[in-house]
């Protein structure tokens, strides 16, 4: 039954194929204008094949597969995750989502009252949660460092943001890509300026595997936790902690479990948390193959084209100046386009109900953006539609001041 479900969509796509042959290569629901990626990804045909084999699999005999090869195998998907991020695979574990990677660090942090994690106010609502709650536990502050807008230079950046670096400052909590934004900040040099002034970086990555090319050992962070099942397309629920060695003593798995022992490594320590589906994270090196196969360097080039020249006729429309500069120094596949004053609720719903376009639209602080992400199944058509959208809609949802 799972593999004539697949086959099934496969036809779907292949007969309302439009003029990108890799749109045929993805489950995405044919009738939806999907410029919506970064939220949550889309996994390639092949991929989830694999996905599903791993989890038949499983179920053929689970005692086997978790009890007597789980280790080897994960070792394997490890591996080839690390070659792919330029790290070692023993300072690396799978997770979830960034979010539950980032939080393991950061609830095992040895924070004092009056201690700072600094960050900015460009920051994933989830992880700002995260930070409070520890903040009250521990008696931390989390300071949020204002980023003006539009970004101008790198430089500019960094010199900006060490204003806000205090003798109290303990962590430094960034996104590579934010969220609310999609603007890419310079993490390199900020990891570079803390570890000479003894400080702890923790980076955000949620956005970036897939869409940026990523060396970790060269970043020099101390802890970073990107997803996989973004922009590198593997199936939902795959995710990777990755953890300076000079920290990883410290660092206590959320869940204990049976490799919480004195002998303990860091990938035995965090591995194994009961009962689970491994499928997602051995599918990861099937994606990284997908990627090589398509040529995704070429893919992240032409999706970027297309996302700047979407950017700049958004702005055309709108009047708006866009966030930062035409390079991909500061946006990939990504961008939050400015919006004017309206309500967000009814432009998202009827972007959906009447043009069947899946795009989040974003409302921080007190601004609104279109966050349109153009992955390899994306054409110029779906960049017209929007924008043809956009063009009807904004005039009947744009709030005029009394």
């Amino acid at each position: 039954m799972i593999w004539i479900l697949i086959k099934t969509e496969v036809n779907i796509l292949t007969s309302a194929a439009t003029d990108n042959l890799l749109r045929s290569k993805f489950l995405l629901d044919p009738s939806i204008i999907f410029l919506n990626h970064g939220s949550f990804g889309a996994c390639p045909i092949p991929v989830f094949e694999e996905y599903q084999r791993w989890q038949l699999e499983l179920e053929r005999q689970p005692v086997e597969f978790l009890g007597r090869r789980a280790d080897t195998l994960l070792e394997h998907a490890r591996q080839r995750l690390g070659d792919y991020l330029h790290a070692e695979a023993d300072d690396l574990v799978y997770v979830p989502n960034a979010t539950l990677g980032l939080n393991t660090v950061a609830r095992s942090l040895d924070l004092q009252p009056g201690d700072e994690i600094l960050t900015t106010d460009h920051e994933y609502g989830a992880l700002n949660l995260t930070w409070e709650f520890v903040c009250r536990e521990t008696g931390a502050r989390y300071v949020q460092h204002h980023v003006s807008l539009p970004l101008t230079t790198a430089a500019d950046f960094v010199d900006s943001f060490w204003e806000s670096v205090t003798e109290q400052t303990r962590v430094i909590f960034l996104s590579h890509v934010t969220s609310p934004t999609a603007l890419t900040f310079p993490v390199t040099e900020i990891c570079k300026r803390a570890r000479a002034a003894g400080i702890l970086t923790m980076i955000d990555g949620a956005h970036v595997p897939g869409q940026l090319p990523l060396d970790l050992t060269a970043l020099d962070a101390d802890v970073y936790s990107g997803n996989c099942h973004k922009w590198l397309c593997s199936p939902k629920g795959s995710a990777f902690l990755w953890v300076h060695p000079d920290l990883q003593k410290q660092i206590d798995p959320l869940v204990i479990s049976w490799g919480w022992q004195d002998d303990a490594t860091f990938v035995t320590r965090q591995q194994w948390q009961g009962t689970r589906d491994l499928a997602a994270f051995l599918s990861v090196p099937a994606a990284i193959d997908f990627a090589r196969e398509n040529n995704w360097e070429a893919v992240r080039a032409a999706c970027h084209t297309l996302v700047s020249e979407t950017r700049q006729r958004v702005a055309a429309l709108t009047g708006l100046a866009p966030l930062c500069p035409d390079s991909t120094d500061y946006f990939m596949q990504m961008a939050a386009m400015p919006l004017p004053v309206i309500d967000a609720e009814a432009l998202k719903r009827r972007l959906y109900d009447e043009f069947r376009i899946e795009i989040p639209i974003v409302t921080w602080q007190n601004r609104n953006f279109a966050r349109v992400s153009i992955q390899g199944y994306n054409t110029r058509a779906d960049a017209n539609c929007l924008l043809n959208a956009l063009q009807t809609l904004l005039p009947q949802v744009t709030i005029r001041p009394d």
